[in-house]
């Protein structure tokens, strides 16, 4: 329903509209045509419901809200892309009870991406972390090893596959047999 303008009595309308737009979310926002502060301003139902079925940008928003609810709604979401996944472990604000769900998730931990996001993350809880540090090539687990934004014992438990790694992670140079056993006649 609509009033004219200078008229005192309402009209009824049947009306669907139907927009498009040639223009990013990201476009918009650097433009100062959207605020993303308006997700923030959301009630906790209707968060979750636009975590669910929002776009890309509202869950990268969302993802790091404080209430665990939204925030799980997020990793639940149908519309996730493995793309999100990997770029959500390499966030240095999410908490770490979102890291953990990451790296608790089998699905997602078979992307390298994911694992090697995850293991130099500082945010990332210790104990996942530690158990994704075997499955990095050489070349990443070298440079873990030296990165001082990555903590210690992560540091240490790299730089123990460099120093051994003549056969790759584990060392040991190959899986043949064992050599010669002591004592033995040949």
């Amino acid at each position: 329903e609509y009033r004219r303008v200078g008229e005192s009595h309402l009209r009824k309308a049947n009306v669907r509209l139907l927009t498009a737009s040639n223009v990013t979310f990201d476009e918009r926002v650097a433009g100062g045509h959207f605020r993303t502060d308006l997700v923030y301003r959301l009630n906790t139902a209707e968060k979750v419901i636009t975590a669910l079925k929002g776009t890309r940008e509202e869950r990268a928003i969302l993802v790091r809200d404080p209430n665990r609810l939204v925030s799980t709604a997020v990793l639940g979401s149908p519309r996730l892309t493995e793309a999100e996944i990997e770029s959500f472990a390499g966030m240095k604000s999410l908490s770490d009870e979102m890291l953990r769900q990451i790296g608790s998730h089998r699905e997602w931990t078979k992307r390298y991406g994911v694992v090697s996001n995850l293991v130099k993350n500082p945010r990332s809880p210790l104990p996942i972390a530690l158990n994704l540090v075997p499955r990095l090539n050489p070349r990443d687990l070298k440079s873990i090893s030296v990165d001082r934004n990555v903590p210690e014992v992560i540091r240490k438990h790299a730089l123990k596959f460099v120093r051994g790694a003549p056969g790759g992670p584990g060392g040991g140079g190959g899986g043949g047999s064992p050599g010669p056993v002591p004592g033995a006649v040949s």
